[in-house]
Parts: structure tokens; sequence; C-alpha cells
């Protein structure tokens, strides 16, 4: 009996940490499966926010097996650029662990908004953690280095945009961007 208790308090913080690992993917389960739902009734629409919110929480491996990613991705694509709410949880999927065609999906929404909405693209991805920006930049330049035609255009754009009153975590989203498209 008290080896058992001696074995169980050394093992305590595996426990917890099992424990936490198993909450994690639980809520990442939850948050899958609900996405999945909203986007399959009728409602999708009106419950966006909903979905939104889940994003950063989904589980690919699980989508992959019980939904269809592409259908999320083709739905993030209608996302207006201008709704600021709706960037800032597209950009927290950056640390979802994408891999793949996936990954490539979501490279091309984020690539879109960049170049569609510039300002309201920055200043939603000042609101999130630094490595964070980092790892939604790392998807920016995957998707751009596609397009080398559009490099002096984006310079220009971001130019004008340094020109504005921004905040100094916007400068700092601004100057990774400019570092990791090389346009410095």
């Amino acid at each position: 009996m008290i080896l058992v208790g001696i074995t169980a308090f050394a093992n305590k913080d595996k426990f917890l940490l099992q424990k936490d690992e198993w909450v994690h993917r639980a809520y990442e389960e939850m948050a899958t499966g609900e996405i999945i739902g909203l986007l399959n009734s009728s409602e999708a629409r009106e419950d966006k926010e909903r979905i939104l919110y889940n994003l950063k929480n989904i589980d690919w491996t699980q989508y992959e097996k019980i939904g269809n990613p592409r259908k999320l991705l083709d739905w993030l694509r209608e996302i207006s650029p201008d709704d600021q709410y709706a960037l800032i949880n597209i950009l927290k999927m950056a640390d979802t662990n994408l891999d793949g065609v996936y990954a490539e999906g979501y490279s091309d929404i984020v690539g879109q908004l960049f170049l569609k909405d510039m300002k309201t693209f920055v200043k939603s991805a000042a609101e999130l953690p630094p490595e964070l920006v980092d790892k939604v930049c790392g998807f920016l330049q995957y998707n751009l280095s596609y397009q080398e035609t559009l490099r002096p255009i984006i310079k220009e754009q971001m130019q004008e945009l340094l020109d504005q009153d921004l905040s100094e975590k916007e400068r700092e989203v601004l100057k990774k961007i400019e570092k990791v498209l090389g346009i410095n």
C-alpha cells in the first residue's frame, strides 16, 4: 500500500501533464466537431463567430477523418478582409499544426487577406503574441513567394502604411513582414 502511494506521488507530475494533454485533446476534438457541425448546417453564416472562435483549437488530423477540410478553407476564403475579429481568428490558425495541402490552402488565405487589406491584416496580427506573428509571416512568405511580380506594389503599399499612424506593435509586425518578404 505504501509502495503504491510512493509510486503515485512520484508520478504525480507525469499524471498532471497527461491530464492536461487529455483535456487539450478533448477540447480540440469538441472544437473540431463543432466546426464540422456548424459548417454542415444551413446556418453557417449565422454561426460565423462560433466557427471563427473554434478555429484556434482545430485538430486537422481529426477534421480530415470526420469532415471536409476543403469546405472549411473555402468558407474561410469568403470572409471579408476588413472583419478584424474574423481575421484575428483566422491568423490564430497558424498555430494549429497545419500540414500539407491544408497548410498550402491556409497560406493562400493568409496571402489573399494580406493583399486585399494590409492595414487590417497588420492591425489584426498586432493583436497576436510575437511567436504567432512569426508563424503567420511564414505562411505569408510561402504564399507570396509565388507572386514575385507583386513585390514592388507590396513594398509601395507597405511604405504608405508605415507613413500612417500605427501603434508600436503594428510597426513591429510590418517590419517582420518586410523582413520575411525581403522588402526592407
